[in-house]
């Protein structure tokens, strides 16, 4: 009598190991299942594909007092801003917060319009020569080139600049925009702490003229003083298209260097939250002197 009770006990937990098992079975609580199914189980998920876009971008990059586009394009400010147009064609991805647009080399994205070096504004030389790296001054006329803009020719020149006030012209990188990447918040009707920010990728030389990779950031707020918002990046179900739009009243953050710091190699000229001092914001630009300030337009580009 014992000895089958014990086996009716025995079936019943049989049984309900089996129920738990079938019950967790597409559950990520399930380890087992959590490792067979990693894309579905991630944590977060990972973010759909994405949606091919073309956009034509303008980089209105300049001093302080210059960031809006019309101001940027007058002749009495042409020493003191640049802007660069240019078409990329990217990958838009979206989350309930954001939407990213981004160069997707690894697909096939690509510029449709080469040969576009990044313009570069007196401001960021004039804060690029008040940093140091390990000691190390920042000559910027080393990295980039602020004699023949937007022709992509390096030089070298014999007394580079040194002074804040030597750096009153604009210039450029040394080679074409390599890469593009933009975020911006999906509620069109952001408030005033929801930000916008883009980085540009240019090649250009470090100061011992070994070519490196540089990225440009850039950010700014997306409730403007004109009453116009970013644009979302999302298309709605394809019935109303938001990739048409200002980013402006914006600023210029730091200039990253990739593959920098080897041992016997040049200095880059980038400032960073690792150069003393750091940039932009822990650097004193004087009394009256304009720090980088930024505008993006894009225009959505409709493809036959």
């Amino acid at each position: 009598m014992n000895f089958t009770k014990l086996m009716g006990q025995v079936l019943v937990a049989i049984c309900l190991g089996i129920f738990a098992l079938s019950a967790l079975a597409g559950n990520c609580d399930n380890p087992r299942y959590a490792s067979k199914n990693p894309l579905e189980c991630s944590d977060p998920p990972p973010d759909p594909p994405g949606q091919k876009k073309r956009l034509k971008v303008t980089v209105y990059y300049g001093d302080e007092v210059t960031a809006s586009p019309a101001e940027c394009e007058t002749d009495e400010n042409k020493n003191k801003c640049i802007s660069t147009t240019f078409e990329v064609e990217g990958t838009v991805t979206c989350s309930s917060q954001v939407c990213d647009f981004s160069r997707t080399n690894e697909e096939g994205g690509l510029f449709l319009t080469p040969n576009k070096p990044l313009g570069i504004p007196p401001s960021q030389f004039n804060l690029l020569a008040l940093t140091s790296i390990r000691g190390t001054d920042i000559v910027p006329a080393f990295c980039f080139d602020t004699q023949n803009v937007g022709q992509g020719e390096s030089f070298e020149p014999e007394n580079p600049p040194t002074d804040l006030d030597d750096y009153d012209d604009v210039g450029s990188t040394l080679e074409a925009i390599n890469g593009f990447w933009l975020r911006s918040p999906v509620v069109s009707t952001a408030d005033d702490e929801q930000k916008w920010w883009a980085h540009v990728w240019a090649l250009s030389d470090d100061m011992n003229g070994v070519q490196r990779q540089y990225r440009f950031n850039f950010g700014g707020e997306c409730t403007n003083p004109d009453g116009s918002r970013c644009p979302t990046l999302r298309d709605n179900n394809n019935s109303d298209p938001d990739f048409t739009g200002n980013f402006g009243y914006g600023f210029a953050g730091g200039v990253f260097g990739e593959n920098t710091n080897q041992r016997g190699e040049g200095q880059t000229c980038r400032c960073t939250v690792s150069s003393k001092p750091g940039c932009p914001d822990h650097v004193n630009m004087g009394d009256g002197v304009p720090r980088p300030a930024s505008w993006i337009t894009i225009e959505d580009v409709i493809s036959e």
